[in-house]
């Protein structure tokens, strides 16, 4: 089970790395120290097609080790998808704005205006924590 909330976990910080990369500006691309074109050229830990393998090998493994788990209980999925959310955000925030927590505007979705700010982040964070660690417990 921890394998795979480790996997989940891989998955968004992988995704939030290529998002990133895809908004950030050229100059953000080349400075930042988490994702670059190539590491031969870029300060980047990791490139962005070796990022692009961390996601899909984290998706594999994921559909691997879910299918011998017999039941995955909901808390430790909300859980896991919150602290995603919250961390996904924070890597791609930190590749297009070299900052955690950057002032975010009201955003559209389909239509629908959603309101952004610190507030929902945290509650993911907290949200997530305690719903992994009750899930943990559960399942245990």
């Amino acid at each position: 089970m921890r394998i795979l909330v480790g996997l989940v976990l891989l998955y968004w910080i992988a995704r939030g790395a290529l998002e990133g990369f895809v908004w950030a500006s050229e100059s953000r691309r080349s400075k930042n120290w988490v994702i670059c074109d190539s590491t031969s050229t870029g300060r980047g830990v990791l490139d962005y097609h070796a990022w692009r393998l961390l996601e899909c090998f984290s998706v594999l493994g994921m559909v691997f080790f879910s299918s011998m788990i017999p039941v995955m209980n909901f808390e430790l999925l909300i859980g896991v998808w919150f602290l995603g959310i919250f961390i996904y955000e924070r890597i791609l925030n930190w590749v297009v704005f070299i900052r955690f927590f950057p002032n975010k505007k009201t955003y559209e979705l389909m239509g629908v205006k959603f309101p952004a700010g610190i507030w929902l982040d945290m509650f993911y964070l907290v949200a997530g924590i305690m719903l992994v660690v009750w899930g943990l417990n559960v399942s245990v």
